[in-house]
């Protein structure tokens, strides 16, 4: 975008300036920019240097003066050095995304006009559309503004639709230029079934993929859309350790009691599979119980980190908290997942969880080896459903109770829990003994519940600014939109990926985590803040994410080159950039502030400035000009003789 005027007020340190001159094209780098905006500006440059003899020059943020004397002379000219005041993006943005409201209204006539009624805020379910009528959906900071037309609305009400929506945009204020879009019932895009918490396609319901035959590695890794659909990687039989963290141990779980959880728990579990003769892959799982300490979810996630660069940055982690196990990760143990309340070292002080309560009660959920899993509740009647099957564990008595909506696949896969010998009770044959058992009857949940499979498109997420501003999404996406330089977000509805690619910055990958969360909790539709969350590294990613992406290409990143070796490539002259020394490394770490603002008293300073270090946070130049040497010589010097420095300058 050409911007009016020369001015440093243009200028930020999240971003790429080009200032063209008559025989000069430099491209100031602000410290914080991202790879893909240097890139852009790099082939911007080249566009205006076509049929000219004009020179690229690379200025770096607060490295101006160190341009050689001829070239900083002429930016010197148009951009005043005197005159620079830049502060850092965080101070100029507001770190925490603006809270997206979506609002739903009704087209409604009332004494013969037409009028916009609100109706609601998001956020929205399927059923609060009527097809008798039609509805605008305000989601102006994103997507525009949608209007919904239900099937059965009058003629009127169809033809004034699009005129009711334009009124109401200019009734608000908004942009002219702010998107409306006519939405017909029954043909509904995806970039507008994602503004609902849920969805369901009546006429096209998605039921759940039953696997009839061997689904290992190999079989998986030719199939990624199968993969991607079932969320299966392999069949599970690789090899696999589980380790609980507490707070004052790590203790492996032995392999014949792999399976049985505790919700006052956390677990590590590292899978380990051969995707061919010659290419083997680690997975690392965390899991952390419903209930643990805040300080054992802490030690998980270090201890986490710990494994991933001992095994050498395996590139798959994934954050699961109890009840968003994935596909994947039930698979593991083969459908018979057991998770017990309380801790583990309840019942085995060793942490082994070599012993499980006695007495117990356990709801079986799930109809295969990758959906199954079963969960204790209260040992009473209420907790019964009609819809699941249940095992009552009584000293070495072991029942299966077998609700009347449960299916054939599902009593099945509860047997699974219970051993070889039980007792199969059918609800309506129970003899008084299992109720007492239960403390006596009580009135449970005997509706059917109807099971609906349907999911949400896939969505890629942009997060490449600091920014208040809504993320950027994509429903149709293809592997050339993950771009190297980035942390990209697919959602999956039910998963969140992190791709991290290969030259993104160490800021974006260390807030990867913290900007999916935030993600998630501004989403209009209002999610599952425990839905799973995986990391995937470039050149790692698991056919369970390729699968997503048409046409995956191995190798489609194998020629590509990076801002700063473009950089090297084409520079004529040094530019205006610092070495690699690792004093000079240090000190570019930090946020950079005008001179003026680090003189303040210390309670005026900017949050991140540390009264001690200030001298940390100024640029380069600046830095130069007050200590008349640059930072890796002050560096070297006796602490006593640095504060006396910095007391004469003012910065102590």
């Amino acid at each position: 975008m050409e911007l009016s005027g020369i001015t440093w007020q243009h200028f930020s340190s999240s971003e790429v300036m080009i200032l063209r001159t008559s025989k000069i094209i430099y491209i100031w780098i602000g410290r914080n920019a991202n790879e893909a905006e240097k890139k852009h500006a790099l082939m911007m440059a080249f566009d205006m240097k076509q049929n000219s003899s004009d020179e690229v020059v690379f200025v770096d943020d607060g490295y101006e003066k160190t341009l050689p004397s001829n070239l900083r002379d002429r930016f010197n000219h148009h951009l005043p050095l005197s005159k620079r005041l830049i502060v850092p993006h965080s101070e100029k943005e507001n770190d925490t995304p603006a809270k997206h409201v979506l609002k739903l209204y009704k087209c409604a006539e009332n004494n013969g006009k037409y009028r916009v009624v609100e109706i609601k805020n998001g956020p929205f379910h399927q059923k609060d559309l009527n097809s008798d009528k039609v509805f605008i959906i305000d989601d102006s900071v994103s997507s525009g503004v949608w209007v919904w037309v239900g099937q059965h609305a009058n003629d009127k009400e169809r033809t004034e639709a699009l005129r009711n929506a334009r009124g109401f945009i200019k009734k608000k204020k908004y942009e002219w230029k702010t998107r409306v879009t006519r939405v017909v019932e029954g043909h509904e895009p995806p970039e507008f079934k994602v503004l609902f918490h849920t969805w369901t396609d009546e006429l096209k319901v998605i039921k759940p993929v039953t696997l009839l035959y061997d689904f290992d590695a190999a079989t998986m890794a030719d199939r990624p859309s199968l993969a991607a659909e079932t969320q299966l990687i392999d069949d599970g039989s690789g090899t696999l350790s589980i380790w609980r963290i507490g707070r004052k141990s790590i203790t492996k779980i032995p392999e014949e009691r792999h399976g049985y959880f505790f919700s006052e728990d956390c677990y590590i579990t590292l899978y380990t599979y051969q995707i061919s003769e010659e290419k083997q892959m680690h997975l690392l799982y965390y899991w952390l119980g419903s209930h643990a300490s805040q300080d054992e979810i802490d030690l998980t996630l270090l201890r986490i980190n710990e494994m991933d660069e001992e095994l050498g940055k395996i590139g798959f982690q994934a954050r699961l908290i109890q009840g968003n196990e994935t596909p994947h990760f039930l698979q593991l143990f083969k459908g018979k997942l057991v998770i017990f309340k309380g801790k583990g070292s309840d019942y085995d002080e060793s942490g082994k969880n070599k012993k499980c309560p006695s007495h117990y009660l356990l709801q079986a959920t799930g109809s295969t080896t990758y959906n199954s899993k079963a969960v204790q509740v209260d040992t009473r009647s209420s907790s019964l459903n009609s819809n699941y099957c249940f095992i009552l564990k009584k000293s070495k008595r072991i029942y299966i109770w077998c609700g009347s909506h449960s299916t054939g696949d599902q009593r099945e896969m509860a047997k699974g829990f219970a051993g070889k010998s039980f007792d199969l009770i059918l609800e309506g044959k129970e003899t008084g003994d299992f109720f007492n058992l239960l403390g006596g009857k009580m009135d449970y949940h005997t509706k059917t519940v109807q099971k609906k499979y349907s999911r949400k498109p896939a969505r890629l997420i942009y997060l490449l600014k600091w920014s208040n501003e809504r993320a950027e999404e994509l429903v149709f996406f293809e592997q050339a939109d993950l771009l190297p330089e980035h942390v990209i977000l697919l959602d999956i509805d039910l998963c969140l990926y992190i791709w991290i690619g290969n030259f993104s910055s160490e800021e974006e990958k260390s807030s990867s985590f913290k900007k999916a969360i935030e993600y998630l909790q501004s989403d209009p539709s209002k999610r599952d803040m425990s839905i799973a969350i995986i990391h995937i590294k470039q050149d790692h990613e698991p056919p369970i994410f390729t699968g997503f992406f048409p046409s995956w290409n191995k190798d489609f990143w194998k020629a590509y080159k990076p801002f700063l070796v473009l950089r090297k490539e084409i520079e004529k002259v040094p530019s205006s950039t610092h070495s690699g020394r690792p004093e000079l490394t240090k000190f570019d770490q930090y946020d950079k502030y005008p001179v003026s603002i680090l003189r303040k008293p210390n309670d005026e300073l900017p949050a991140k400035v540390n009264p001690l270090n200030k001298e940390m946070h100024l640029t380069h130049d600046d830095f130069v000009t007050l200590f008349k040497m640059p930072y890796s010589e002050f560096a070297k010097l006796p602490s006593w003789k640095q504060k006396e420095i910095k007391k004469t300058i003012g910065l102590f």
